[in-house]
This record gives structure tokens, C-alpha cells and sequence, in this order.
């Protein structure tokens, strides 16, 4: 029958001290199913229901309270005291909830005119952050930066291109401080895409092919459904991948959680979702939800049980630990992550000229990661080492970024494979072992780690001289801000005869903070001016 078929009012009266939910659960799955029923709960008699005909009562249920008896009530009772004339038996699928009509409204074209959107802070709320339906990719800048600079064609480019398809927009942090510190821009610029209430960082190289190929890829769905033939097929593929295990009985909000995660983390974990049994079991998964990270042939399963929208930064947290492989491979798009903090990367840099040298070379890199693993966890366990640093195992295609390994490194094509232990927070790096030899893929890569942790190894610098020199005066200022408190005429004197000095030598430019692989010039680009 169609929803206009009977207006009635189901009268569930209840007493607030027990009882209410023997009845309810039947009465909101009838209630959910039939567009006809409405409820109220009131105070009154206990599970009293009474039909009403245009205000009129004209009949009281006194059956079971089962679902298939208040629902057989409700029918027949529909067709006893329906109006003549009025309304037919056959249900219209597509008959709409009653509501007041609406004008037509033009659908909305993004980026109508093909322009780059300058946004404020009350703009970017309006626009972004209260629009997850719409899809914006979004420039954080300074205007004093020099790859900011660089890449103003590019951006008006980008937007002339997608023009109707994406919003292309820029903050200015310097003005808009607010919206840059919330999102944590610590450099310039800062490429987010913004949909569907997540954001994902854009991290590879800053051209037009890039940015369209990332834009496709956000613009998407950031979850894949997948079966029980699937998941094999999945682990031949992928070195690492998330799962998101689920059943008919699971929140719907916890998927919204899953969503804005993987959108965090496109290009980076492709994200797979199921409610498979067969998926579910092969995975070991007996009570959903659950998920789940698969690399290096193990299973990581993520340690809390609630996956509420509100608990989602917790999610992420743990997806960036888990992130990355045993052995990862330095591109462009990760290369200023992995090149950055407060950690140890063992690079091994691989002749990728030959197919099977290059196969059996990752293959000694990858076994040499596993085993530093498995230390890593039995440490864990005996809480061995509480202040040892990350290790991250890495290696690098050493034909196509030769220029870059031997600008950096000072390693050249004919002595490929070659290892290197950097210390990126320090800008250092070890070549050698105790012995003084070179390091390679037949070293004792595990004791070198141990050596370079504890100071054994003799370091070089990844810093030309102009820069080694800068960073020698930033420290010095900072060990001597008592002095300069004290003295700060003749410490402003020193400060900018230095500062004079470092801009002779560094000219035309200083290379700082993070650096990320630039394949097309085959250097390495400064992630901040």
C-alpha cells in the first residue's frame, strides 16, 4: 500500500521502570520498513497500542508483541478503516517522504571559470570545511617563498585545466595563520585535497602530470570493497595494504571513520574494505569490526575496538606507524618523510640496470630489514632499549637518481650496490664500517646500525660548506642566548656580520629542513625556503 494509504498515530504507552524494551525493538523495525506508521512514545497504561482514524480512536491491539503480529495488525487495520476511493493497494517504490515542495536548484559546477580561489579563514570554513561534498586541492604558501613562487604558473595552470571538474584554492599563511596551523603546515608550500570531510597531503613532484594524477586519485573513492577471491591476489601485489573487516551488524559511522582515514593516506596504503566471511576467516577476524595492515607477510592488527568518527586521529595515528614495509622504496612522493625526523635509514642504493642483479639485491636488503625486525620486537617485549632510534631499511633506484646519490652521497654508477646509514635529523651519513671498509649488501649491516647508534662509525656530512657553516652559526646563537641577553649590542653586530657572511656563501640559494627527490632534475628539492 502507499504511505498516504493511512494516516495513523501507533500509541505505545510505557512505564519509565522497566519493561519498554520487550516491545520496542519490533516496533521500530516495523516503523523503519513502513512509510504509513509513525510513533509516539507516552506516558500511560503498559504497551497499550490503539489505532486512530482522523482523530477518532477505533480499535486497541491486544495480541503478541512480536513483530510479525504488530505488523499483521497494522495492515489489516489499514485496509478495515481506509477511505474509499482514496488510495490503492500497489506500493510506488519511488513515492517520496511527504515534505513541502522544493524549487529546482542548478546543479553546482566547481571551478566554473577555471581560476585559482584565494580563500580567507572565513571563506575556507565556509567552502571547505562546511562543504565535504565538494573538492578542493589547496596551495598553503608564504608569499616571501621562492618554490611558492615557482609553482603560482603551475597552480593558475592546474586550475584551467580542471576547470568544471576540481576547486583549486591557496591560503596565505602569513594572513591566515588559523587555517595553516589546524591543518599542521610546517613548510612551504603545502599541498591538501580536501573532500568528503578528510585530507590528503600531496608529496610528489610539483608539475602539472603530478597533480592530475593525484587529483584523479583523491577525487575517487578511497575504499575498495573487496571479495573472497580477492585478498591472494591483493598480497601478490601490494607490499602493504589496510583492511577494514565488517558486519551487517556494525555502525554505519564506522565507515565514514574508514573513509576519512584512507583519504589521509592516498598514494601512500591502499585501502580495502569486506564483509566477506570467507576474507573475514582467512584473516583470522571473528568478532568485526576490525582492521587490519598486511605487509612483509605478517598481519598488524590495530589495537583498539572502537572505530567512532570521533576516535579517528587515534586510527591515523596508528596507519603512519604502520605505514611503511620492512624495506620501503624512496620516490619522490615519500622520500621528505622517510629523509626526515629522528631516525636512522639504512639506504641501499641498487643498480636497476639488470633485471635479476636488481632482484636478488632488494632480496638481501629485504632479509637484512626483516632481521633487524625481529630484533626490534624482541627488545620491545624485554624492554631492552628504551631510547634507541627508529630504523628504517630503504632503497633507492640508483641508475635513475645517479645524479642525485652522487651529488649527496658521493657515490657513483660503477660502485652500485652500495649501502649508506644516514642520519637525516643530524644531516649525516656513514659509509664505512669500524674496519673502515665499505658498506654493501654483504656487510653486517645489523652491527654497522649498532655502531652508528653508538658512535663508533665517523660520520660525513650531507651539507656543502656554505651550509655546514650556517648551521654552525644558528647553533652558536642558540648556545650563547645568555650572552646575547646580556651583550645584545655587540650580539646583534655578530648576528648580522654573520648574516651578511652566510648570504655571500650560500648564494644563490640554502637548502633546508626536509628534501624530497625532484626525478626531472634529479636533485634533491627543499621542502621549506
Amino acid at each position: 500500500m502507499s504511505r498516504a494509504s493511512l494516516r495513523r498515530i501507533l500509541m505505545i504507552s510505557r512505564r519509565p521502570a522497566f519493561g519498554l524494551s520487550s516491545i520496542s525493538p519490533p516496533i521500530a523495525v516495523i516503523a523503519k520498513n513502513s512509510g504509513h506508521t509513525q510513533l509516539l512514545l507516552g506516558q500511560g497504561r503498559l504497551f497499550d497500542s490503539r489505532s486512530y482514524r482522523d482523530g477518532q480512536e477505533v480499535d486497541t491491539f491486544l495480541g503478541d508483541r512480536s513483530i510479525e503480529s504488530i505488523s499483521a495488525y497494522i495492515e489489516t487495520s489499514a485496509v478495515k478503516y481506509r477511505l474509499p476511493g482514496k488510495v490503492t493497494d500497489r506500493t510506488d517504490p519511488d513515492a517520496a517522504p511527504l515534505a513541502l515542495p522544493q524549487k529546482d536548484e542548478p546543479s553546482e559546477v566547481p571551478n566554473p571559470d577555471g581560476l585559482t580561489v584565494a580563500l580567507t579563514s572565513a571563506t575556507f570554513q565556509s567552502e571547505v570545511f562546511n562543504r565535504p561534498d565538494r573538492h578542493w586541492f589547496i596551495k598553503m604558501y608564504a608569499p616571501w617563498c621562492g618554490h611558492c613562487k615557482n609553482l603560482m604558473p603551475v597552480w593558475d595552470q592546474l586550475a584551467k585545466q580542471l576547470k568544471g571538474k576540481v576547486n583549486i584554492g591557496k591560503v596565505d599563511c602569513t594572513v591566515h595563520k588559523d587555517v595553516c596551523t589546524a591543518y599542521g603546515v610546517r613548510g612551504f608550500p603545502t599541498l591538501k585535497y580536501f573532500t568528503d570531510g578528510g585530507a590528503s597531503d600531496f608529496s610528489g613532484t610539483r608539475n602539472i602530470e603530478d597533480f592530475l594524477e593525484f587529483v584523479e586519485k583523491a577525487s575517487g573513492s578511497a575504499l575498495t570493497a573487496i571479495g573472497g577471491g580477492d585478498l591472494t591476489r591483493i598480497e601478490k601485489e601490494k607490499e602493504i595494504f589496510f583492511v577494514y573487516v565488517y558486519d551487517n551488524l556494525t555502525p554505519e559511522e564506522n565507515m565514514r571513520t574508514i573513509s576519512n582515514t584512507a583519504r589521509a593516506f592516498i598514494n601512500q596504503v591502499p585501502f580495502y574494505t569486506t564483509s566477506d566471511p570467507i576474507v573475514a576467516k582467512s584473516l583470522g577476524v571473528v568478532t568485526p569490526p576490525a582492521a587490519l595492515i598486511l605487509k612483509d607477510g605478517r598481519q598488524h592488527t590495530y589495537p583498539a575496538a572502537s572505530f567512532l568518527f570521533e576516535d579517528r586521529l587515534i586510527l591515523k595515528a596508528w596507519v603512519k606507524k604502520e605505514k611503511f614495509p620492512a624495506l620501503v622504496g624512496l620516490t619522490a612522493d615519500n622520500s621528505e618523510e622517510i629523509l626526515r625526523g629522528d631516525r636512522l635509514v639504512i639506504l641501499s642504493v641498487l643498480d636497476t640496470s639488470k633485471p635479476q642483479p636488481f632482484a636478488t639485491q632488494k632480496e638481501l636488503m629485504k632479509e637484512a630489514a626483516l632481521k633487524w625486525k625481529e630484533i626490534e620486537e624482541k627488545e620491545k617485549r624485554k624492554a631492552a632499549v628504551k631510547n634507541r632510534k627508529e630504523v628504517q631499511f630503504a632503497w633507492l633506484d640508483g641508475v635513475k637518481w645517479e645524479s642525485y646519490v652522487k651529488r649527496v652521497y658521493g657515490i657513483r654508477a660503477k660502485n652500485l650496490p652500495a649501502v649508506v646509514i644516514t642520519k637525516p635529523q643530524d644531516d649525516e651519513y656513514f659509509v664505512r664500517d669500524r674496519n673502515n671498509e665499505l658498506l654493501n649488501l654483504e656487510s653486517d649491516l645489523i652491527q654497522a646500525i649498532i655502531d652508528a647508534e653508538s658512535g663508533v662509525l665517523v660520520p660525513e656530512s650531507t651539507l656543502s660548506f656554505p651550509q655546514r657553516v650556517v648551521k654552525a652559526f644558528v647553533s652558536f646563537t642558540i648556545d650563547t642566548k645568555d650572552l646575547a641577553v646580556n651583550h645584545w649590542v655587540w650580539s646583534a653586530a655578530v648576528v648580522v656580520a654573520g648574516l651578511a657572511a652566510m648570504w655571500r656563501l650560500s648564494k644563490p640559494a640554502i637548502v633546508t629542513g626536509a628534501q624530497r627527490l625532484q626525478p626531472s632534475l634529479g636533485k634533491v628539492d627543499g621542502h621549506r625556503d
